[in-house]
């Protein structure tokens, strides 16, 4: 009999480990930085980029949001 428990516990385990899903890992982003440059030609603003950027705690990854007029 415990043997046969002991076979089931391990059949179980296997079938658990291949039934849930595996998340990937996601890097932790920092704060946001705000991002706005400005162009300017004779005194007048000719077009702009103005956003957000943030990098992962490894700076190996990063996200934007940049809108350009």
């Amino acid at each position: 009999m415990a043997r046969f428990s002991r076979v089931l516990t391990i059949a179980l385990t296997v079938v658990a480990a291949l039934v849930v899903p595996v998340a990937p890992a996601h890097a932790a982003y920092g704060s946001d930085i705000v991002v706005s440059i400005d162009v300017y030609g004779q005194g007048f603003k000719l077009s702009g980029a103005y956003g957000t950027i943030a990098f992962d705690n490894g700076n190996a990854k990063y996200r934007y949001s940049i809108a350009m007029c």
